[in-house]
C-alpha cells in the first residue's frame, strides 16, 4: 500500500467520521450550534442539513475509503467524487451562512486533497484506465531493430549505405552488399 493511497484512505475516513458525526449532532441537536445560523436558509432547524451531511457528505466519503480499500474498479473516481462532494458543501454551505469559519477552511482543504490525492492515486492493474492502457499499448509500441556498429561503419567504408528514420539500412550504389570482413579501407 502507497504512502499516497494511505493518506487518500485516512482523508477520506476522516471526512466520513466528521461528517457522520457532525451530522448525528446536528440531528439530534446535541451539538451547540445557534440557529441564528439559519436566518438566511430556507431552514428552520438543522434536521434536514444534519440528515445531508451525514448521509450525503459523510456517505459519500465512507463509500469513496471502502472503495479504495477493495480496489474497486472505479475507487478513483468515486473517491473524487467525494471530494467534489465536500467541496460543494462547504461553499454552500458559507454562501448561505454567510461567514467562513476555521473548520469550513480544514473541510474546504480535505476535499481538495480528496479531489488531487484520487487523481494521482496510480492505476490499478484491473481498472478500467489499465484496460485502456493495456489495448492501447501494443499499437503504440515502435518496432525496433538491432544495429551493429559494425555494419555501420562498414557501409559508411563503402560509401554504400545510410540508416532511416526507423535505423532501417539503406544501400544506394556502388554494388552489392559485401560483409564486412571484405571491405577494405
Amino acid at each position: 500500500m502507497s504512502r499516497k493511497y494511505k493518506i487518500l484512505v485516512g482523508l477520506l475516513t476522516f471526512n466520513a467520521l466528521s461528517a457522520l458525526g457532525g451530522g448525528a449532532g446536528l440531528v439530534t441537536g446535541t451539538l451547540p450550534v445557534p440557529t441564528a445560523l439559519l436566518r438566511h436558509t430556507p431552514f428552520d432547524s438543522y434536521v434536514i442539513p444534519g440528515l445531508f451531511l451525514g448521509i450525503a457528505i459523510g456517505g459519500s466519503a465512507l463509500v469513496g475509503a471502502i472503495a479504495l480499500l477493495a480496489h474497486a474498479k472505479r475507487s478513483r473516481l468515486i473517491s473524487a467524487a467525494a471530494g467534489f462532494i465536500m467541496i460543494g458543501w462547504i461553499a454552500g454551505e458559507t454562501i448561505l451562512v454567510e461567514g467562513f469559519s476555521w473548520l469550513q477552511g480544514l473541510y474546504l482543504l480535505t476535499g481538495l486533497l480528496v479531489v488531487v490525492g484520487a487523481w494521482y492515486l496510480p492505476v490499478f492493474a484491473h481498472s478500467p484506465e489499465a484496460e485502456h492502457l493495456h489495448a492501447v499499448a501494443p499499437v503504440a509500441r515502435v518496432a525496433r531493430r538491432s544495429v551493429h556498429v559494425t555494419d555501420l561503419y562498414a557501409d559508411t567504408a563503402r560509401g554504400t549505405g545510410t540508416l532511416d528514420a526507423l535505423g532501417r539500412e539503406t544501400h544506394v550504389g556502388l554494388g552489392p552488399r559485401r560483409p564486412v570482413s571484405q571491405v577494405t579501407r
